[in-house]
């Protein structure tokens, strides 16, 4: 079963939340890959940003300091194949870092202080989620 095949998913599912990347900004210098000290910049796309969507996720970004975040209704990973097709809300978090895709991405390139307020963050997005679903039921 393909993660793309959504009509699998959607009897039981109300949103789609493709999480990617939680990685340190490098500047290329010379060839080599140098840390800046920041977390790469991050996009959340949100399929349908309406003012529910969009705001359950600007709060949980606002209320974890999840800095150099972007809210867009732009897709640039897998989650633009389940905007597509999946016909339910599709949140994509994800940062395009230089090293990706090459044999300097390892789990050292992960911005290891930014895991705890980043699951943290999604934790209110799941549950600002869940609210919004009872309150429509």
């Amino acid at each position: 079963m393909a993660l793309w095949d959504c009509a699998y998913y959607r009897p039981v599912t109300d949103s789609f939340i493709n999480i990617e990347m939680i990685a340190m900004e490098y500047d290329i210098i010379d060839g080599e890959f140098v840390e800046t000290g920041l977390i790469h910049p991050v996009t959340w796309s949100i399929s349908n940003p309406d003012e529910r969507m969009g705001g359950i996720v600007a709060e949980a970004i606002k209320k974890h300091d999840l800095r150099r975040s972007t809210l867009s209704d732009h897709f640039i990973g897998e989650g633009r194949i389940l905007a597509m097709n999946a016909g339910y809300p599709v949140i994509e978090k994800i940062s395009l870092s230089a090293t990706q895709c090459t044999s300097a991405d390892t789990p050292k390139t992960v911005m290891r202080s930014a895991l705890v307020p980043e699951a943290k963050a999604f934790v209110d997005i799941i549950f600002g989620i869940d609210r919004q679903q009872q309150i429509v039921s």
